[in-house]
């Protein structure tokens, strides 16, 4: 694949988690806003696995998989991740139960364990 492609994901995935940065400021996210965002970024990555089957060919000429194995494979990971990070959710909310951490740092104890999480996954 062309470097291109490999700086543009990279590009687009920095402005994303800028703009996911960005609309949680400011204080309490309700739930209604949660389950907006969430919304987003679920329909973004249908549109990614769309785009992953339309565009194969283009990107992934000599590639062994077929548009259709590659776009399963990408679902098949998202909603794993998707329903693994379920669990995430239980687990701070007993570490801010039982650490009392209050409701204004939650959101920056949260955006410390997302990167946290990255980071490790990168390694």
């Amino acid at each position: 694949m062309s470097p291109s492609i490999y700086l543009g994901f990279l590009l687009l995935t920095l402005a994303l988690v800028a703009l996911d940065i960005y609309q949680t400021r400011g204080g309490q996210i309700t739930i209604r806003k949660a389950a907006i965002w969430s919304g987003f970024w679920f329909v973004l990555a249908f549109v990614f696995a769309a785009t992953i089957y339309l565009f194969w060919h283009v990107y992934a000429p000599d590639s062994d998989y077929s548009a259709e194995k590659a776009t399963v494979s990408f679902l098949t990971g998202y909603l794993l991740e998707k329903s693994l990070s379920v669990d995430n959710l239980f687990v701070f909310a007993i570490i801010f139960h039982q650490y009392a951490v209050p409701q204004h740092l939650r959101p920056r104890a949260l955006l410390w364990g997302v990167i946290g999480a990255l980071v490790l996954r990168a390694s």
